[in-house]
């Protein structure tokens, strides 16, 4: 599946302490099979990463890479970071530096988010607000897209941040996230009318 409009499109990662080594290797393998599926290309599609994490960190923002090539390299060297979760505070940071008024995200083209997470949402966080800032991501035009991964997702969160149920998947592992590019990629194109 390739997508033949350039969007903006924004990997939103969990590498949380409940993630491992391998699963890490899967993530990124999975963003990169995206990113050459969306066509990254000067003056096309750009893509971007951030980390779940204590304050949201901003690994490659959307002006940094314009081929696969390079961003794939970059995707490469991400660390693997184990920080507990902050989901709002990240969620607010992909609005205002993503995809806010003054976010790096074009307007000119769709804007899409994926979000990947195996975390157990039923623990911790304040859910409201979490709800919120996810409206208004998808009010400000952002397509989201979750990817929850493992046995302790908690479906009901993850429906309440997407738009419609197509927009959430649910693979049983890590190990079967890149068999999820096509079908993710094809939701958000079809979403996107192209």
């Amino acid at each position: 599946m390739r997508c033949t409009i350039p969007v903006d499109v924004a990997f939103l990662l969990d590498f949380s302490t409940d993630i491992g080594h391998k699963s890490v290797l899967e993530v990124k393998s999975f963003i990169k099979k995206a990113a050459t599926a969306f066509n990254m290309s000067k003056g096309g599609t750009r893509a971007a990463v951030l980390h779940y994490s204590n304050d949201g960190s901003i690994e490659i923002p959307f002006h940094y890479f314009s081929n696969v090539e390079d961003f794939g390299a970059a995707v490469d060297r991400l660390p693997l970071r184990r920080w507990r979760n902050r989901l709002t505070l990240s969620y607010l940071k992909v609005h205002d530096d993503f995809f806010g008024l003054y976010g790096t995200a074009r307007t000119s083209v769709p804007r899409i988010a994926f979000m990947i997470t195996n975390d157990v949402f039923g623990r911790r966080g304040n859910y409201a607000a979490l709800k919120e800032v996810a409206l208004s991501i998808r009010n400000a035009g952002v397509h989201f897209l979750v990817i929850g991964i493992g046995n302790h997702i908690n479906e009901k969160l993850l429906l309440d941040i997407v738009e419609k149920k197509t927009d959430l998947i649910l693979p049983k592992g890590f190990e079967a996230l890149t068999k999820y590019v096509d079908i993710s990629v094809g939701l958000t194109c079809k979403a996107e009318g192209k």
